[in-house]
C-alpha cells in the first residue's frame, strides 16, 4: 500500500511500504523529478502542482492506495534482507 505525505521542508514523500514500486511507476516519478532517499526508505520531490498530482494519482486523494506491484518476489525479499543488514550494521 502506498501513501504520501508533505514534510516540513515544503517537499512531498512517498512510501512503499519498503516494496519496489513497478518500473512504470518509478519513471512516473522520475519524470517529475522524484528522487530516491535510502535512508528514510521513500520517494521525495519539492512540492509543486506536478509531484502532488503524481503523488494523487499513485496513491489516490485519501494518500493511500493498493497501486504498488512488485518486480518479482526475489527482488522484494532482497531489499528487506538489505534493509535488515543495514540495521545490524548501526546497531553493532
Amino acid at each position: 500500500m502506498a501513501s504520501y505525505r508533505f514534510n516540513d521542508l515544503g517537499g512531498v514523500e512517498i512510501d512503499f511500504d519498503g516494496i519496489k514500486p513497478s518500473v512504470e511507476i518509478r519513471n512516473k516519478m522520475k519524470a517529475v523529478k522524484y528522487r530516491w532517499n535510502p535512508q528514510k526508505m521513500i520517494w521525495w520531490a519539492h512540492k509543486n502542482d506536478e509531484t502532488v498530482a503524481v503523488a494523487k494519482e499513485i496513491c489516490g486523494d485519501g494518500h493511500e492506495a493498493n497501486v504498488v506491484t512488485v518486480e518479482s518476489t526475489a527482488q522484494a525479499t532482497k531489499a528487506v534482507k538489505k534493509y535488515v543488514r543495514s540495521l545490524m550494521k548501526r546497531k553493532i
